[in-house]
């Protein structure tokens, strides 16, 4: 064959062939970069979740001393087992806030409803402040238990959507730093009462309020895979507009079979 005898001729063209076929190639093209688009679909995140740190640290500050005076307040003028049934309270109050706050996270947007949940707790707190006694005692501990809970759960669920490397241990250090600087603070205050804690306490909890307020500016409702629940349950059919579907489908094959035989009586009448 013509190819046999030009491999004869020329003895070293197989080799030529291999050598080319084994010569490395190019290396591959750079990525493109990425487009507006793109950009637009992954917002860094860092100011949205810088002011959600704040409000959370800011929130272990009140809690504190929400936590260390409330009761003290109440048992000041009261009898014992009334500081122990405040308690109770914010137990009772405690139970069902996570279920509450979540379920309510599928109706309105997770950063308004910590706003929400901080602004009830400063103004429980504050009352206590500015109306000492018993049922403002009370009403604080029922506000505070059923706050507290809720809002741990809502600023933990907000940083796992806002995509920050390890955002649940920046925001539980954030916390217990919190925690950590609440007596520094509050124990200088201590010489009028418990009145002027707890004031602190409302104030320092109003600021994690407006900061979590801050969170709702241009907030991503959207990240990758991740969809705020309340946007999710606005795209899902609910119960009435799927029933009124299958009402509109089921009319619609009636009106076509009643046709269809309409059609075929017609055409038997004739022939």
């Amino acid at each position: 064959m013509a190819y046999d005898v030009v491999d004869r001729e020329r003895p070293h063209a197989v080799a030529d062939r291999s050598l080319m076929e084994t010569r490395p190639t190019a290396p591959p093209a750079p990525p493109a970069p990425p487009t507006a688009g793109a950009a637009k679909a992954h917002p860094r995140t860092r100011c949205w979740f810088a002011a959600l740190a704040l409000s959370y640290t800011l929130e272990g500050i009140g809690y504190i001393i929400a936590g260390t005076f409330l009761v003290a307040s109440i048992t000041q003028d009261a009898p014992g087992w009334v500081g122990a049934g405040a308690w109770v309270v914010v137990g009772l109050a405690a139970i069902p806030g996570s279920a509450l706050w979540t379920a309510l996270a599928r109706r309105w947007s997770r950063p308004t409803l910590l706003a929400v949940a901080l602004m009830l707790q400063a103004a429980g707190i504050a009352l206590t402040g500015l109306v000492p006694g018993n049922i403002s005692a009370l009403v604080a501990a029922a506000a505070f238990g059923g706050t507290f809970v809720g809002i741990t759960s809502l600023a933990l669920a907000l940083g796992e959507h806002l995509q920050v490397p390890r955002a649940v241990a920046l925001l539980t250090a954030g916390y217990g730093t919190g925690q950590i600087i609440s007596p520094l603070i509050s124990r200088p205050l201590l010489g009028t009462g418990y009145s002027g804690p707890l004031l602190l306490g409302s104030v320092v909890l109003a600021a994690a309020t407006v900061a979590a307020a801050a969170l709702r500016v241009r907030y991503p409702h959207r990240l990758g895979h991740m969809i705020e629940p309340s946007r999710l349950a606005r795209k899902l059919p609910t119960w009435h507009h799927l029933q009124a579907k299958c009402v509109a489908a089921n009319r619609t094959l009636f009106e076509r079979q009643r046709l269809i035989i309409w059609t075929k009586v017609r055409v038997g009448s004739r022939a």
